[in-house]
């Protein structure tokens, strides 16, 4: 949660009402809103659905932060602490720039987008401030013909959650994305992939430039020996087929890491979880392994929140059960550490 006053400014006539659902959302996360009290007071009846807006002085300098609210998507560069939200803007478009959110729609801003933005601009002394961090999402595929393939139940929830924390803690964030029906924020650099080979390729196309890769993919253990390039048919009898070991992404990274590089990596236990997940920190030799057992109440693929124990050289330690993205949060404070 965050208490600190933010002033919004340049929000009247239609924008005003066009924000109807991400004031709420911007409260419900802790933001003092402030608004002018000439604005205020003209919209009064409006301001009376949301209790927790209230009216108070003008930001008095460039370092206090600021949400201004436009219609044209501007060319200028703003303060830092500044964040310039489209509203109503004739043609919506994601946005790399830190400090102009994301338009989902011509009229809507993206309430979740502007979320992490705020978290960015507003966070004092980020901890990753300037560095690069590379992850890996959601599952692979592999296919078998071009009808049939095999996957996993990886949907990309937790290393998506992962790409918010680091953007949210200053870090700029490359994301080697497996096929899911999610969106990635518009501020990460997006990889699309599909196969296990694919995965390596880009992983170790962009390895050698980040700070820190945590390895939050489902990644394929086998792929098929042939791929066919026609439809199998069926016949009559059984089916063998043959498949081969897929590249270890993680022993890959750790055996061309430098020292000023953090290796993080995720084991899927069902049984022996701290022992099975200890075994494979020492035999990748990476710097903290992330374990979670999915048959645990609130720790599967699809669901929102997680509950993981962080392995590392020395000890271990068990956050418990959280939202993803908090659960990504600690993880990173926790990298920080080592």
């Amino acid at each position: 949660m965050n208490n600190s006053p933010l002033f919004c400014k340049n929000l009247c006539g239609n924008r005003i009402y066009l924000t109807a659902p991400l004031l709420p959302v911007l409260t419900a996360n802790g933001w003092d809103l402030l608004f002018g009290k000439s604005v205020y007071q003209r919209y009064a009846d409006f301001f009376s659905l949301f209790p927790a807006i209230r009216a108070g002085r003008e930001a008095v300098n460039k370092e206090e932060p600021q949400l201004w609210f436009v219609e044209r998507l501007p060319r200028e560069s703003w303060p830092r602490q500044t964040l310039v939200i489209p509203v109503g803007v004739p043609t919506p478009q994601p946005s790399s720039r830190e400090n102009l959110a994301r338009a989902i729609s011509r009229d809507i801003p993206d309430a979740e987008d502007v979320l992490d933005r705020l978290h960015r601009i507003t966070a004092a002394g980020s901890p990753l401030h300037g560095k690069k961090v590379l992850i890996t999402a959601g599952p692979t595929v592999e296919d078998i013909d071009p009808v049939r393939f095999f996957s996993n139940r990886s949907t990309g929830k937790m290393g998506l959650a992962l790409a918010r924390a680091a953007f949210r803690l200053g870090a700029s964030v490359t994301l080697v994305l497996g096929p899911t029906s999610l969106s990635a924020p518009a501020y990460a650099e997006v990889i699309n992939v599909r196969s296990a080979a694919d995965m390596f390729r880009q992983v170790k196309q962009h390895f050698e430039a980040c700070d820190y890769f945590v390895a939050a993919a489902a990644v394929a253990d086998f792929t098929p020996v042939t791929r066919y390039s026609h439809k199998i048919k069926k016949k009559p009898g059984n089916m063998l087929l043959e498949l081969q070991r897929t590249e270890d992404i993680l022993k890959h990274v750790a055996r061309h890491k430098k020292k000023s590089q953090k290796v993080i990596g995720f084991s899927v236990e069902t049984e022996k979880l701290l022992e099975n997940s200890r075994k494979k920190l020492l035999e990748k030799n990476i710097d903290m392994i992330v374990a979670n057992n999915p048959r645990e109440q609130g720790a599967g693929f699809a669901t929102d929140t997680n509950k993981v124990t962080l392995i590392y050289d020395g000890g271990s330690v068990d956050l418990g059960l959280h939202s993803k993205l908090e659960t990504a949060q600690r993880i990173f404070q926790k990298v920080r550490q080592l």
